[in-house]
């Protein structure tokens, strides 16, 4: 503050405390990009790491990486009988266990429910080896959770500039079914065919659900008519 002949005699100033507003953005940060019970990154943050993937791929290329989705058996029959505190308390340890599993570059998330995702960096540029060492890894981890029984499903993961993430995670489900259809507590590769073969199971499934609901209107209405032969209406059989 100046006086009239120019000489500063005070000065002023104004302070605003960050602290709260740092730590809604924290907060909003972190409940968009972990999961609340386990802490571990979710779904939002898988996808955010295989983009980053498909990006070094389109660089330069790389050695494979893997993606295994991971899936408890049983869990619901768990989760039902011991109730959902047992069963929170259960995927907490299964995520403290699979993060043990991990090496220095791996992620593993929280995808939904009881199942969890591992990214597996560089295994290898041949295909070979690299499923040699994600099978490798799968084993371990069905080791560590001996007592609980998983299922997983492993694509390997070079993603071209037309391969989005989302496509990569369907590869992963579409193992991941595979080994459960098998009997569960064991690893499925994804083979190229598997995608094609799921794709014509929905098609036949979906045309089987309209033949049947178009045979079951005819076979379940009967039309009524008067005595002059006039349409009254229909009756169900």
């Amino acid at each position: 503050i100046r006086q009239p002949d120019g000489r500063i005699s005070h000065h002023v100033e104004l302070k605003q405390d960050m602290s709260e507003r740092k730590r809604a953005a924290e907060e909003i940060h972190r409940l968009a990009h972990f999961d609340p019970l386990t802490s571990l990154p979710n779904r939002s943050m898988l996808i955010e790491r295989l983009t980053g993937l498909q990006a070094r791929h389109q660089r330069s290329a790389e050695s494979l990486n893997a993606l295994l989705l991971l899936d408890l058996d049983r869990f619901t029959t768990f989760n039902d009988a011991r109730g959902s505190e047992m069963g929170d308390r259960l995927l907490c340890a299964v995520a403290l266990r699979l993060s043990e599993c991990l090496g220095g570059q791996d992620l593993l998330v929280r995808v939904a429910a009881d199942e969890f995702g591992i990214v597996l960096h560089g295994l290898s540029a041949d295909a070979a080896a690299a499923g040699r060492r994600a099978l490798v890894f799968a084993q371990q981890v069905a080791q560590a959770l001996a007592q609980l029984h998983a299922s997983t499903g492993i694509p390997l993961y070079r993603q071209g500039g037309d391969d989005q993430p989302l496509k990569g995670m369907g590869r992963a489900g579409t193992a991941l079914h595979r080994a459960k259809h098998g009997g569960g507590a064991r690893a499925a590769f994804f083979e190229q065919g598997m995608g094609e073969v799921a794709a014509q199971r929905f098609h036949l499934e979906r045309d089987l659900r309209h033949a049947i609901g178009a045979q079951e209107l005819r076979l379940y209405v009967q039309p009524q008519v008067d005595g002059r032969g006039e349409f009254t209406g229909g009756e169900a059989l």
